[in-house]
């Protein structure tokens, strides 16, 4: 048997990496959604030339359009790497990409919370650590989809899991 429950633990639940990205189907949807507001107030601009407040379309069809571009080809990913003993974040635009890099053993809990906004909930799964470190792997809509993801962690990191209520 390993000195290292952890180690242990990950390779009996089969979990050895954990990989979790923020880019769904619903994201680009939206992105594209957006996008297109954006496109729409650049179309509406130019029908109109020389009009007194005319920089108005441009400035609100750039904004819309930079967040819809961003929604689109923006990419984030987190990814807990048991036989490493590392954890990875990352996030980017197209080619351009920020990463943090670090040792499970700088981890020290995992959080879901519960955020309640208008009667409705969402659930955020963290993963802190010592020095600021704070992760965030996956954001979910049931609490059924948390608990299975804080499970998933619980049993690669061996670390606690907390629950806080926000809203």
């Amino acid at each position: 048997m390993s000195e290292n429950p952890v180690q242990t633990a990950s390779q009996e639940s089969g979990y050895e990496v954990l990989v979790y990205t923020e880019k769904g189907v619903k994201s680009v949807l939206a992105g594209l959604l957006v996008l297109g507001f954006g496109a729409l107030c650049f179309w509406l601009a130019s029908l109109r030339p020389g009009e007194e407040n005319g920089w108005v379309p441009w400035v609100v069809g750039g904004l819309f359009s930079a967040v819809g571009l961003f929604s689109v080809f923006g990419r984030a990913r987190t990814v807990f790497d048991g036989r490493d003993r590392t954890w990875t974040d990352s996030w980017g635009f197209l080619f351009l990409r920020f990463t943090k890099r670090g040792s499970l053993e700088d981890l020290e809990s995992i959080v879901v919370e519960e955020s309640v906004t208008n009667g409705s909930s969402r659930y955020y799964v963290w993963v802190e650590g010592r020095r600021g470190i704070e992760l965030l792997p996956e954001t979910v809509q049931e609490a059924d989809e948390a608990e299975h993801v804080a499970g998933e962690l619980r049993q690669l990191l061996g670390l606690p899991v907390k629950k806080r209520r926000s809203g």
